[in-house]
């Protein structure tokens, strides 16, 4: 897939293509600049390199025609070699090129100079990939010249050859491939005979197509739209939905690997030093089973503040917290209440005068920028580890089924950057808890097989794509199942609570928690409601009317009751659910929508995202599926099961599920490799 700078490179990444073309045309352009080496190689260069640094797939770079003669290829390449790029594609024009797709201009080098230009590429940086393109077609000459001059390319060194044609059939390509005697790879591009499906090039011999402004010309049409629209109606209501999430900005730029890093350098204790930093913390990768202990009694030691445990909170707030001073509330119901906005423009305002710990929970960024709130060492074992009691007892697992000093909890994740740990959990009989960053390919199966635990918990998508990498290795059933599987962190979908029961053997607990919540519900197994958990939270709901009640359908309203050090009274948390209250105080979300919307609109008509999920989530076959919603229509992005034999029998049946439910509507349809990114949170509709 064409990329124009480094965005642009990562959503192809994440569309799942194997590789991006780094575009000479889309590095100009974006730069308001002539598809004629007017941007120099040495700041195309500079924009390599942010572009290569952000991706995991090879990049081809689109070298024009070198930028120059053969000293200026061999500094280019070399370049190139230390940056890491996986290859270079070099066509047979003159400095400085003329775009194929203009009428005229069209002037091929000499096949004898070029073939230097080629020679002095591979003598010097032999491990750069090396791709010759020939623009003979493009030029009008004839295809046995276009056959001679690839031929001699390949004799130079090149590792494969690209084709090109500008004719909006791909005749002159396949007529190519009839002829060619394939002593290298051919890559093409369609740019004008895009409509061809590519199986038809596959089967002509093609290696590679490359799709090289089609992300660009897409990005232009889509900023005109929206500049337009918004210059006329002046406000941005009814576009929102047409344009990505700030959450997406700040994924694509990586927010939550800066949060990672700071936890890891900000407050460092060489491995072995019994010292405490100066910021009086110690490294939470390495707490030892004294540190557990500690925390441990430390979150004893406030319980009995529990027992009146509003009526305290209350008190604190009011005699440390800038914010709640002054306030002439008796109960945390007569409170104000606050949103994101307010703290992240006042975090000191909400913590507390008096921290007794310097603990940091860092939320991921994945919904809005990344959250940081203190802690206290009674919050913390409360947290991360009195978490999986109360876990336990909602599931019917009792302390006494676990064994000291083996695995009692396996956490897995695929999210980059995330550390290994094992650490003790006192309360569960000093069974183990395990974070594993799992290699998802043929070392999963054994580093799975190697840690049978009781509970294996992660967000939903960690464990699916532990299934499909078992799967992938001929593992119909995993070697040991769970009594319990635990999941937290992004909506869990009644499709995928069915595979992971089916296939992990054991019932689901769906757990609610966040960085400013802790744990706040959690579902019992087989069942659909959850229980919230009344020691640690108390819950309200913004009704659309703008009314704060107990109960009804809403924005759910937050008020922390463990936290000391950063304290949430009454804070708006962006879920929605539907809340229930009885007259004892227990309460329950019935329905859970999160920051997912419980209804979307396709022109005039809306359908209920439940509906949506049931009828495409249901359909043999589906691993997953997103659904975009637009001015004009719909995008519908998915994905088969993982090992699924038949997606075309599934894309019939998506087909027919689409005309049913949107039968006027006009919906693309994207097939795609994954869909939630690596580490990312699940969202199936925008």
């Amino acid at each position: 897939m064409g990329a124009h700078d480094a965005v642009s490179a990562q959503i192809a990444q994440d569309a799942g293509f194997p590789g991006v073309w780094v575009s000479g045309l889309g590095l100009s352009a974006i730069n308001g600049l002539r598809d004629s080496n007017e941007l120099s190689w040495t700041q195309v260069m500079e924009r390599i390199e942010m572009l290569s640094d952000r991706i995991a797939v090879p990049a081809l770079v689109d070298m024009d025609t070198g930028y120059g003669d053969f000293n200026n290829v061999r500094l280019a390449v070399r370049r190139l070699q230390r940056i890491g790029v996986g290859g270079a594609c070099i066509e047979d024009k003159l400095f400085p090129k003329a775009n194929s797709f203009l009428a005229a201009g069209q002037v091929l080098a000499e096949p004898g100079e070029f073939c230097g230009r080629l020679k002095a590429a591979k003598d010097t940086a032999a491990d750069v990939f090396l791709v010759a393109r020939c623009e003979a077609l493009v030029a009008g000459q004839s295809l046995s010249e276009a056959i001679d001059r690839c031929g001699l390319y390949a004799e130079s060194g090149a590792d494969a050859v690209l084709i090109h044609s500008k004719k909006t059939v791909p005749d002159e390509i396949l007529a190519f491939m009839a002829e060619w005697d394939s002593r290298v790879p051919v890559a093409i591009v369609p740019t004008k005979y895009s409509h061809v499906e590519a199986a038809v090039f596959e089967e002509a011999g093609v290696s590679v197509a490359i799709w090289a402004n089609q992300s660009l010309r897409a990005a232009i049409i889509a900023m005109q739209r929206l500049c337009g629209d918004l210059a006329e109606q002046r406000t941005m209501r009814g576009l929102e939905d047409g344009i990505a999430d700030l959450s997406r900005v700040f994924e694509l730029a990586n927010n939550a690997e800066l949060d990672q890093a700071k936890a890891q350098y900000s407050r460092y204790v060489p491995p072995g030093r019994e010292a405490v930093a100066s910021n009086g913390s110690l490294s939470r990768a390495e707490e030892t089973v004294e540190d557990v202990i500690r925390l441990r009694r430390a979150w004893t030691a406030v319980q009995p503040l529990t027992e009146n445990a509003e009526a305290n909170l209350l008190d604190h707030a009011r005699a440390t917290v800038p914010f709640y001073r002054g306030v002439g509330a008796q109960k945390l119901s007569e409170l104000p209440i606050v949103d994101r906005r307010a703290y992240d423009h006042g975090v000191t305002d909400f913590t507390s005068g008096a921290p007794t710990g310097e603990n940091h929970l860092t939320s991921s960024g994945t919904t809005g920028n990344p959250l940081t709130v203190a802690v206290d060492d009674a919050s913390w074992y409360a947290v991360n580890y009195h978490f999986f009691t109360q876990i336990c007892e909602l599931a019917g697992l009792p302390p006494d089924g676990f064994t000291a000093g083996e695995l009692a909890v396996l956490f897995v994740s695929n999210k980059p950057g995330r550390d290994n740990f094992v650490r003790p959990l006192p309360a569960l009989n000093y069974g183990l808890y395990a974070r594993i960053q799992l290699d998802l390919s043929a070392k999963a199966a054994q580093t799975f097989t190697r840690l049978p635990a009781q509970i294996l918990y992660g967000k939903a998508t960690y464990l699916l794509d532990l299934r499909a990498a078992l799967l992938a290795q001929g593992i119909a059933s995993p070697p040991w199942s769970p009594r319990l599987v635990l999941v937290s962190g992004e909506p869990l979908h009644t499709d995928d609570r069915a595979r992971l029961t089916e296939y992990y053997g054991a019932p689901v607990v769906d757990a609610l928690a966040s960085t400013e919540g802790g744990l706040i519900a959690a579902t019992r197994p087989g069942e659909d409601s959850y229980q919230v958990f009344a020691p640690n939270v108390r819950l309200e709901v913004l009704t659309d009317d703008g009314a704060v009640r107990d109960a009804g359908v809403g924005e759910l309203v937050l008020t922390n009751l463990i936290y000391r050090d950063t304290v949430f009274l009454r804070y708006r948390t962006g879920d929605r659910a539907e809340l229930e209250t009885d007259a004892d105080g227990s309460q329950r979300l019935l329905r859970l929508w999160g920051r997912e919307p419980r209804t979307l609109r396709f022109g005039s008509r809306r359908l209920k995202t439940q509906e949506l999920t049931e009828r495409f989530g249901s359909l043999p076959g589906m691993g997953d599926f997103q659904i975009v919603s637009r001015m004009d229509g719909a995008l519908l992005r998915w994905m088969p099961d993982a090992g699924w034999p038949e997606p075309e029998a599934l894309r019939r049946s998506l087909r027919a599920a689409v005309d049913e439910l949107l039968p006027d509507q006009e919906v693309e349809f994207e097939l795609c490799s994954r869909i939630t990114p690596p580490g990312g949170k699940k969202r199936r509709f925008r």
